[in-house]
Order: structure tokens, then sequence, then C-alpha cells
């Protein structure tokens, strides 16, 4: 961009040269002839007229008087012209660079680290009892999802806290609170794993989420959102552990303050 800034401003500046260079020769071929082609018209040999010479003189003047006038309108119009060009063409530079860049663009150059996203300060594990899981969700009513990780640390699964209530629910024969006392994380994922995957609640509870790895940036992050028609991803490191999440908000205020930012 800087050196197509720079081709332009030399191919202004060149043109302006010429445009001057020619004006002047113009000037001066009025200025020198013109004279000369009076002098040599009928009764120009009559040196000793007086009168003549006076007149000669007078209308010299006259042409001299107008040259030098339009001489000055055409150095006028045309410098108006080129000036104004370039004024315009600053102008737009300036308006494009207002606009800045596309916001995709931007989120697309701004590493997930930046955001500095949330960390993930709750895991459970498949053997984890529900109750548990289920005091936690009470105790912090902005937490809507768990995150299930393996023995070693891996991310599994990340269940829609809306699971948890509907399985609840789909076995009338026990009270909830011996579902909460008795059943674990891995009951409630055998009973959504069981459902097809094209199923709309499995999908649901069970695919609420991408995972993303911690070197993306956040536009990659927004594209595997929104084609997934999820509000929510996990950043996981080279080991698949979960570091941080995201949500579509997230992604909302780093835009909103990514536009604030002077350009």
């Amino acid at each position: 961009m800087a050196a197509k800034k720079r081709e332009e401003k030399k191919t202004f500046e060149f043109q302006l040269v010429l445009y001057l260079l020619g004006a002047f020769i113009l000037f001066t071929f009025m200025i020198l002839v013109i004279p000369l082609v009076y002098l040599a018209l009928p009764g120009a040999a009559e040196t000793g007229s007086i009168e003549y010479q006076k007149t000669l003189m007078d209308y010299q003047k006259e042409i001299f008087t107008v040259t030098v006038a339009a001489f000055s309108a055409w150095i006028g119009a045309g410098a108006a012209y080129f000036f104004g060009r370039e004024n315009l063409r600053v102008a737009t530079d300036k308006i494009l660079e207002m606009r800045g860049l596309p916001p995709m663009e931007k989120l697309k150059r701004t590493p997930i680290l930046d955001m500095r996203p949330p960390s993930v300060d709750w895991t459970v594990l498949r053997n984890t009892p529900l109750k548990e899981v289920f005091e936690r969700l009470k105790d912090d009513p902005m937490r809507w999802f768990i995150i299930v990780v393996m023995e070693d640390g891996r991310l599994e699964y990340v269940i829609d806290e809306e699971g948890l209530y509907r399985f609840i629910t789909d076995n009338p024969e026990m009270t909830p609170e011996s579902i909460l006392a008795e059943k674990t994380v891995n009951d409630l994922i055998t009973h959504y794993e069981q459902r097809p995957p094209t199923d709309q609640l499995y999908r649901k509870v069970l695919k609420m989420s991408v995972r993303v790895e911690d070197t993306a940036n956040v536009g990659y992050v927004e594209e595997r959102m929104t084609n997934g028609n999820v509000h929510l991803a996990i950043v996981i490191d080279q080991d698949k552990k979960p570091l941080y999440y995201i949500t579509a908000g997230d992604i909302k205020r780093c835009l909103l303050s990514l536009e604030q930012e002077p350009q």
C-alpha cells in the first residue's frame, strides 16, 4: 500500500513538471515570436513613422496583456486540476483508512490469547456424581455447560446443562433426589449417546460446542462456531486439555473493542 502511494505521488509530480514546462515554453514562444510577426507586416519598414511605431507598441502591449492573462488563467486552471485531483486522492485514502479492515479480517488478525478468554476452572470426570454437578450449577447460575475430561485431563465432552435437567425428567420412575444421589456423569452421557448422532437433542446436549487450539485466531473461532451453529468454543492445548472457553458474546465484545481502537 505504501509503495503504491509513493508511485502515485511520483506520477503526480512528473505530470505537474511537464505541464509547467510546456506552459513556460508556450509563453516564451508567444512573447518572442508575436512581436516579430508584426514587425514583418507591410509598413514595418517605415521605421521613421512615429505614429506607426506608437501604434505597434500599443498593439504589442495589448497582445502582451492578453497573453499574460491567458497564460495566468491556464496556469491557474492547470494547478487547480492537478492539486484538486491530489487532494481528492488524499481525502479518499483517509476515508478508506478510517473505514479500516472488514470485521472478519480484524478478528482473523487477533490471536485467541489477546482476548484474554476466561479460564476453565471446573471440570468433571465420568465418575463424578450428578449431585456434585447439580450443586455446582446451582451455586453458579452463569455457568450453563459441563466440561467432561478423561482421567489424563484430555477433553472428552461438553454437555449443555439442559441435558442434566432433561435426564432427570426422562426417568419418572425415580425421584430427582435419588437420581442425583445414585447417578453419575457417565450415566448422563450414556443416556444421550444412545440417540443417533443426527438426533436434535443429541446434538444440543453433546455437540453444543467446538474445540479449537490455543494458537488459533478469533476469526477462525467465529467461523467454527457459526458453521457448527453453536455459541461456545473450548480452547485446548497441544495435549487436548481444556484451557479456556469462549462464548459468542465474548467474540462480539472483542469485535467492539477492535472497532473502538484508533485507526
